[in-house]
């Protein structure tokens, strides 16, 4: 499966490798600095400007494979699926950023998957009223 990540940063008339923080961890040494203004407003940008979203709804097929099973009726198929949702909660909460499944287009996935270990983007984008035209 192709995945949409970040592989550089051009912030301050410099341009970086965006390795990701969740996957490199604390002791890598990044070439980018998270402190400098200009990349602060890149984070704003990009996060503030995009309208992708982490998914955390139970992904569509594995209810598909419940709904398609003979062996139990719906009430069955009901408590199945509430089951497989909270697996499905358990498991968000140790997946990395990378993996999660994300909605919106596979360009502004990348972005939000970079830029989440650095902060909430939701909380950076509650920063900012909506203006609509």
């Amino acid at each position: 499966m192709n995945k949409m990540t970040a592989s550089n940063i051009w912030y301050s008339g410099k341009l970086c490798k965006a390795e990701n923080r969740q996957k490199k961890g604390a002791n890598f040494i990044y070439e980018y600095d998270v402190s400098d203004p200009g990349f602060k407003t890149l984070q704003e940008v990009a996060v503030v400007g995009s309208v992708a979203n982490f998914d955390k709804s139970l992904p569509p097929e594995k209810k598909t494979v419940v709904n398609k099973r003979d062996d139990l009726d719906e009430r069955e198929k009901e408590e199945e699926i509430k089951k497989l949702e909270i697996e499905w909660e358990e498991k968000l909460k140790t997946m990395l950023y990378l993996e999660m499944p994300t909605t919106g287009d596979a360009s502004e996935s990348g972005l939000i998957k970079f830029f989440q270990p650095l902060g909430d983007i939701n909380t950076i984008r509650n920063q900012y009223p909506v203006v609509r035209g």
